[in-house]
């Protein structure tokens, strides 16, 4: 059994190293054949047993490949079954609650244990700049020379992401300049756009809208076009490599009126490459200033999609003025149900709700105990689920739906839940029904695997 699992641990190394080989795919494979094998449990290696050993090694070069880190295993009893390794509802709700103290604290190991880990999942709330991977930014301000601490990781880590909640949403965006000159260059760019596929295939992401504005990187030397070239073909080779479908969003940011008509413009240039609507983010600014406005008026007679930040740390209100402006959906947006009144008009109006739980513990936007989310499934508005920022926050949407869970979403509640982003997504309506419809078939499997 040993050399099994040597001559194991050395293909799925070469598979990491390759890109062609390596991938969900592959690790599910060799899951489902080891759990196959009962009588490998028999065959304990140094504390572990046989199936325990198969299934951290996968997880562990599923980390490596996504840039965290392996996370320090216990002995675990040669007999220990796979239940016991599982956190129970109250443990993975205490988990999370201590999330927004201490991030780091996140059990990162289960993830592949997650009865969610194989649901296939729609995500319409990411950022790319957000979403790079820690040790790829380390590597490219390596390269690049840049002024960073980027020869030791624990050092470098507070530059590009947080492992604590912050007091507020301002100072939950101040690692972002610091990601924007690390990334602005054409090849950067390409490869944290095509590590973004990768990163969706392995959390079963069907379909994923990235959301990003062209002119961050610009004071860096890196225009808007050069930008988004590089990020359509990321995307591009990404979604041939990985087998996921990804569309983008592009965002004004609420402290740059001045690029609000250019933006626009890129994103009308862009429409064949991708991209399907037009975001504001950062700072809740509202009322929006009339450059915002114009511009979103021009999104709207072009015929493109509108989603708008707004109830994230800003009240109700926010959400009112983002409809009125021409909101399909609103990211986050959990301070609508303080108003009852808005609240109403929102549902009624299907007016899909982007829900981002960890991001929203780390902004200091929600808390666990009386989180939006709880009110979305129990009052059947239209919600999904997604990361916003898994890179600064280091989390990922297999985790997203446990914390969720542990909140007290049903199962139910949270299938329904793709199935609302799969109805929200910023697609042609033949496009749309094509992917509702895979979505379902999808989703049928997944239950039967739950045996449901």
């Amino acid at each position: 059994s040993i050399v099994f699992f040597m001559q194991l641990n050395k293909l799925i190394s070469q598979s990491v190293c390759t890109q062609s080989l390596f991938g969900n795919n592959l690790s599910l494979r060799l899951i489902s054949l080891t759990r196959s094998r009962t009588a490998a449990s028999a065959f304990p290696v140094r504390g572990l047993s046989a199936l325990s050993l198969v299934v951290h090694v996968v997880e562990d070069y599923h980390n490596l490949a996504a840039g965290l880190d392996t996370p320090t295993r216990t002995r675990t009893p040669p007999r220990c079954s796979r239940r016991r390794r599982i956190m129970s509802d109250a443990k993975r709700e205490a988990d999370s609650a201590a999330l927004g103290e201490k991030a780091d604290k996140r059990p990162k190991s289960d993830v592949h244990m997650s009865k969610f880990f194989k649901l296939p999942k729609v995500e319409l709330h990411t950022h790319l700049d957000g979403s790079c991977r820690l040790t790829t930014l380390q590597e490219i301000s390596r390269q690049r020379g840049l002024p960073f601490p980027h020869d030791n990781l624990e050092e470098f880590r507070p530059v590009v992401s947080l492992t604590s909640k912050q007091p507020s949403l301002v100072d939950f965006l101040k690692v972002f300049p610091a990601i924007s000159q690390i990334m602005s260059s054409s090849d950067s760019v390409e490869r944290i756009a095509y590590e973004f596929c990768e990163d969706c295939a392995k959390h079963s992401v069907v379909y994923a809208e990235t959301r990003s504005n062209p002119f961050h990187t610009k004071e860096y030397g890196l225009g808007a076009e050069e930008f988004m070239e590089a990020v359509c073909k990321g995307l591009e080779r990404g979604q041939r490599d990985f087998g996921v479908t990804v569309r983008q969003i592009l965002c004004f940011l609420s402290t740059q009126p001045e690029y609000a008509a250019s933006l626009v413009d890129v994103a009308l240039q862009y429409a064949p490459r991708g991209v399907v609507g037009v975001d504001i983010a950062g700072e809740e600014r509202f009322p929006l200033r009339e450059e915002f406005v114009a511009g979103f008026k021009r999104v709207r007679e072009s015929g493109m999609s509108i989603t708008v930040h707004a109830g994230e740390s800003g009240p109700a209100d926010n959400v009112k003025q983002a409809i009125e402006i021409g909101a399909q959906r609103i990211g986050h947006g959990y301070h609508v149900v303080e108003d009852e009144e808005i609240y109403k008009m929102a549902r009624e109006k299907g007016i899909h709700f982007e829900a981002c739980p960890t991001s929203s513990l780390y902004t200091n936007s929600a808390t666990i105990e009386n989180h939006a989310l709880k009110h979305f499934a129990a009052d059947d508005a239209s919600f999904s689920l997604s990361t916003d920022d898994a890179g600064v926050i280091n989390c990922n949407l297999t985790g997203e739906y446990d914390l969720a869970h542990s909140m007290g979403l049903t199962v139910d509640q949270l299938i329904k839940s793709v199935m609302n982003g799969a109805r929200a997504a910023f697609l042609p309506a033949k496009e749309k029904e094509e992917l509702v419809k895979s979505i379902q078939e999808k989703l049928e499997l997944y239950r039967k695997e739950l045996g449901e």
